[in-house]
């Protein structure tokens, strides 16, 4: 299952249409390009113009690319404190890389994004072609893209979580109600974290899902989520959503999942397309 679109949607609440901010990013740099499983990435920027605008809390956020799934879990990659360091510079504090992450590649900060205390911000793209940044504007910078490397980690786990089984609070809903998720999973390293999704579908017309960020630990190896709002406006000839797939996430950030092939497929499979003998899902709405 791949989140990252959800995760990091631009336009979307998360990144949302900016106002012209009264500063402007002037220089953005990593100062331990070399960096181990654990460690905290020193990033440091600077601005120009308006500076007492910055926010503090949450004033920087970095995106990495689509590919990048055990570098930081439960969504830590996403908005991070600033700490003020004086004349317009700035650090990023507390981006740990996860204890479990495996090297996949030279890493890149693909954008970096800067907010003041009304959501508004400036940022950085990291060109297709070439070794810099361009502001938003589309205007090219002599700011290098920050990029930086992992040493190998002995105690990395790349390995999905196991959902084990699954079951619903209700067989039947209205449009509005939240379906209870209960589930069984196990990881063999990091553990289970608190990201889980769920995705439905009737026939060919519809299709929606949701993240929960809150899972819920039962004991035992039990979980519950809540991770999807049946719409209030959905389609009035719908009166059954199939659930078409169950997932979540581990504490290194990899995602594991059971998945209907098809809307019509009878079992749900593992991640990777392993067969099991679950038996896919069907909710009646009843409004």
């Amino acid at each position: 299952m791949n989140i990252a679109p959800w995760l990091f949607g631009f336009g979307s609440a998360l990144f949302p249409a900016p106002q012209a901010p009264q500063f402007e990013i002037s220089d953005a740099r990593l100062l331990n390009p070399v960096v181990s499983a654990g460690d905290l990435l020193d990033i440091r920027y600077s601005v120009s113009g308006d500076r007492s605008q910055v926010c503090q809390i949450g004033g920087a956020a970095i995106y990495l690319g689509f590919i990048v799934q055990n570098l930081f879990p439960d969504s830590e990659a996403v908005n991070r404190t600033s700490l003020p360091l004086g004349d317009g510079a700035f650090q990023v504090t507390d981006l740990k890389i996860s204890p479990y992450a495996v090297p996949t590649q030279e890493y890149r900060v693909e954008n970096f994004f800067v907010y003041d205390c009304n959501g508004n911000y400036d940022a950085l793209y990291a060109q297709r072609r070439g070794g810099f940044y361009v502001h938003k504007t589309g205007e090219p910078t002599e700011i290098p893209i920050i990029k930086f490397h992992l040493n190998e980690n002995p105690n990395g786990d790349n390995t999905p979580p196991l959902i084990q089984s699954f079951k619903l609070d209700r067989d039947s809903y209205r449009r509005g109600d939240i379906p209870r998720i209960l589930f069984a999973a196990t990881d063999h390293l990091s553990g289970v974290g608190r990201n889980s999704g769920a995705y439905f579908a009737s026939g060919s017309s519809f299709g929606q899902g949701g993240i929960d960020p809150r899972t819920r630990s039962l004991g035992s190896g039990e979980y519950e989520s809540a991770p999807y709002m049946i719409p209030k406006d959905l389609d009035p000839a719908i009166d059954s959503l199939v659930l078409m797939s169950v997932s979540v996430q581990d504490l290194a950030g990899i995602w594991g999942e059971l998945r209907l092939p098809s809307v019509d497929s009878p079992h749900y499979v593992f991640t990777g397309g392993v067969p099991t003998d679950i038996p896919a899902v069907k909710i009646r709405i009843t409004n």
